[in-house]
């Protein structure tokens, strides 16, 4: 309601929510996006790594896709890979920024679609292990 009282119509709205971290099914992935704007950075070639080597998120990820006849919505698939794909990089750019010593708070629930529990806690749990993000130094808390 804000966004239409500051001008923003149903196209702009539309692109906003495109731009902004993937979290409905209208979402289109953004690997080419990311690509363009990192390059062959690192720390995007990380993020890439950890969600692709996720036990649990590919684990999710194959059921659903075994699953795809029966979904309500197959778009779903997609939404759950980009926005772990996004939130990959996002706490990898945490663990760069974030001082030792200094915290960041992130507040997430774990999911359930057609039967599947996708355990968002424990997936970005690991990505903040794997990013360096631990007790005693930086640390981040799901």
């Amino acid at each position: 309601m804000e966004l239409v009282y500051f001008g923003y119509d149903a196209n702009r709205l539309k692109e906003l929510r495109q731009d902004l971290l993937s979290a409905t099914v209208e979402n289109k992935p953004k690997r080419e996006l990311l690509l363009r704007e990192y390059g062959r950075a690192p720390i995007l070639q990380h993020a890439f790594q950890m969600t692709d080597n996720q036990s649990a998120l590919q684990e999710a990820l194959c059921v659903l896709k075994q699953e795809a006849h029966n979904l309500s919505n197959r778009n779903f698939i997609s939404l759950v890979a980009s926005y772990f794909t996004e939130m990959a990089l996002v706490v990898s750019e945490l663990a760069r920024i974030v001082s030792p010593g200094g915290s960041a708070f992130m507040i997430n629930d774990n999911v359930r679609y057609h039967g599947q529990e996708i355990p968002v806690d424990l997936i970005l749990s690991d990505f903040a292990e794997q990013s360096g993000l631990q007790s005693g130094q930086s640390h981040l808390n799901l």
